[in-house]
Protein backbone atom coordinates (compact mmCIF):
# COMPACT_ATOMS: atom_id res chain seq x y z
CA UNK A 1 0.00 0.00 0.00
CA UNK A 2 1.56 3.29 -0.87
CA UNK A 3 -0.10 6.51 -0.19
CA UNK A 4 -0.87 9.46 -2.84
CA UNK A 5 -0.12 13.00 -1.61
CA UNK A 6 -3.00 15.64 -1.91
CA UNK A 7 -1.03 18.74 -1.94
CA UNK A 8 -1.71 21.87 -2.48
CA UNK A 9 -2.42 22.76 -6.13
CA UNK A 10 -3.10 26.58 -5.93
CA UNK A 11 0.52 27.34 -6.67
CA UNK A 12 -0.02 25.37 -9.97
CA UNK A 13 -3.43 27.04 -9.97
CA UNK A 14 -2.04 30.39 -9.89
CA UNK A 15 1.61 30.38 -11.15
CA UNK A 16 1.61 29.00 -15.01
CA UNK A 17 5.34 28.94 -14.97
CA UNK A 18 5.02 25.85 -12.93
CA UNK A 19 4.66 22.26 -14.58
CA UNK A 20 3.36 20.61 -10.75
CA UNK A 21 -0.14 20.49 -12.74
CA UNK A 22 1.15 17.41 -15.45
CA UNK A 23 1.16 15.33 -12.05
CA UNK A 24 -2.62 15.72 -11.42
CA UNK A 25 -3.14 15.11 -15.20
CA UNK A 26 -1.74 11.64 -15.24
CA UNK A 27 -3.99 10.55 -12.51
CA UNK A 28 -6.98 11.95 -14.65
CA UNK A 29 -8.37 13.95 -11.87
CA UNK A 30 -8.76 17.23 -13.66
CA UNK A 31 -12.85 16.88 -13.24
CA UNK A 32 -12.01 17.11 -9.34
CA UNK A 33 -10.21 20.17 -9.71
CA UNK A 34 -13.11 21.98 -11.87
CA UNK A 35 -15.55 20.55 -9.22
CA UNK A 36 -13.03 22.49 -6.09
CA UNK A 37 -11.87 25.47 -8.11
CA UNK A 38 -8.75 23.72 -9.08
CA UNK A 39 -7.71 24.44 -5.03
CA UNK A 40 -6.92 22.36 -2.14
CA UNK A 41 -4.96 22.15 0.44
CA UNK A 42 -5.39 19.33 2.75
CA UNK A 43 -2.67 17.74 4.65
CA UNK A 44 -3.10 13.98 4.65
CA UNK A 45 -3.29 11.38 1.96
CA UNK A 46 -5.39 8.58 0.30
CA UNK A 47 -4.54 4.92 1.09
CA UNK A 48 -3.98 3.64 -2.86
CA UNK A 49 -2.60 0.11 -3.58
CA UNK A 50 0.07 0.34 -6.27
CA UNK A 51 -0.89 -2.74 -7.71
CA UNK A 52 -4.11 -0.75 -9.05
CA UNK A 53 -4.90 0.26 -12.41
CA UNK A 54 -5.25 4.38 -13.46
CA UNK A 55 -9.22 3.81 -13.56
CA UNK A 56 -8.66 2.51 -10.20
CA UNK A 57 -7.01 4.79 -8.38
CA UNK A 58 -9.50 7.45 -9.82
CA UNK A 59 -12.33 5.87 -8.91
CA UNK A 60 -10.69 4.83 -5.29
CA UNK A 61 -9.58 8.69 -4.95
CA UNK A 62 -12.99 9.85 -5.86
CA UNK A 63 -14.64 7.35 -3.14
CA UNK A 64 -13.10 8.84 -0.66
CA UNK A 65 -13.58 12.57 -2.03
CA UNK A 66 -17.29 12.11 -1.71
CA UNK A 67 -16.23 10.51 1.95
CA UNK A 68 -14.59 14.49 2.62
CA UNK A 69 -17.39 15.67 1.02
CA UNK A 70 -20.28 14.31 3.32
CA UNK A 71 -18.49 16.07 6.13
CA UNK A 72 -17.83 19.06 4.61
CA UNK A 73 -20.22 19.67 2.90
CA UNK A 74 -22.78 17.44 1.77
CA UNK A 75 -23.47 14.72 -0.99
CA UNK A 76 -25.86 12.70 -2.72
CA UNK A 77 -26.82 9.54 -1.21
CA UNK A 78 -26.83 7.87 -4.56
CA UNK A 79 -24.15 8.91 -5.66
CA UNK A 80 -21.95 8.01 -2.70
CA UNK A 81 -23.41 4.42 -2.77
CA UNK A 82 -22.21 4.33 -6.58
CA UNK A 83 -18.73 5.14 -5.99
CA UNK A 84 -18.80 2.70 -2.95
CA UNK A 85 -20.02 0.03 -4.90
CA UNK A 86 -16.95 0.97 -7.46
CA UNK A 87 -14.89 0.54 -4.57
CA UNK A 88 -16.02 -2.67 -3.58
CA UNK A 89 -15.05 -4.03 -6.97
CA UNK A 90 -11.64 -2.87 -6.72
CA UNK A 91 -11.51 -4.23 -2.74
CA UNK A 92 -13.78 -6.94 -2.50
CA UNK A 93 -12.13 -8.30 0.61
CA UNK A 94 -14.05 -7.09 3.53
CA UNK A 95 -10.46 -7.42 5.77
CA UNK A 96 -8.70 -5.06 3.02
CA UNK A 97 -12.23 -2.80 3.48
CA UNK A 98 -11.36 -2.32 7.11
CA UNK A 99 -7.91 -1.77 7.04
CA UNK A 100 -7.77 0.57 4.15
CA UNK A 101 -10.94 2.85 6.05
CA UNK A 102 -9.09 2.53 9.40
CA UNK A 103 -5.90 4.07 7.56
CA UNK A 104 -8.28 6.59 5.84
CA UNK A 105 -9.56 7.74 9.02
CA UNK A 106 -6.66 7.76 10.73
CA UNK A 107 -5.17 10.17 8.27
CA UNK A 108 -8.26 12.37 7.87
CA UNK A 109 -10.56 11.98 10.72
CA UNK A 110 -13.50 11.11 8.40
CA UNK A 111 -15.26 7.65 8.93
CA UNK A 112 -16.18 5.76 5.46
CA UNK A 113 -17.63 2.91 7.48
CA UNK A 114 -20.03 5.42 9.26
CA UNK A 115 -20.83 7.25 6.14
CA UNK A 116 -21.84 4.35 3.60
CA UNK A 117 -23.37 3.06 6.87
CA UNK A 118 -26.09 6.48 7.06
CA UNK A 119 -26.07 6.35 3.28
CA UNK A 120 -27.56 2.81 3.10
CA UNK A 121 -29.60 2.88 6.09
CA UNK A 122 -31.16 6.47 5.43
CA UNK A 123 -33.75 7.60 3.32
CA UNK A 124 -32.48 11.34 2.52
CA UNK A 125 -31.27 12.12 -0.97
CA UNK A 126 -28.52 14.05 0.74
CA UNK A 127 -25.77 12.56 3.56
CA UNK A 128 -24.26 15.27 5.77
CA UNK A 129 -21.71 13.61 8.65
CA UNK A 130 -20.87 15.81 11.36
CA UNK A 131 -16.91 15.26 12.69
CA UNK A 132 -17.03 13.31 15.64
CA UNK A 133 -14.97 14.70 18.97
CA UNK A 134 -12.67 11.26 19.07
CA UNK A 135 -9.60 12.60 18.47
Amino acid sequence: MVYWRRWCVEICHTDKRHNCRSNIEKLNTNANLERTGGIEALNYHYPIDESWSKEEIIDVVNFFRLVEDAYEKQVHRNELLFMYNRFKKIVPSKSEEKRIFKSFEEASGYSSYQTVKKAREGMDDVIKMKKSSRK
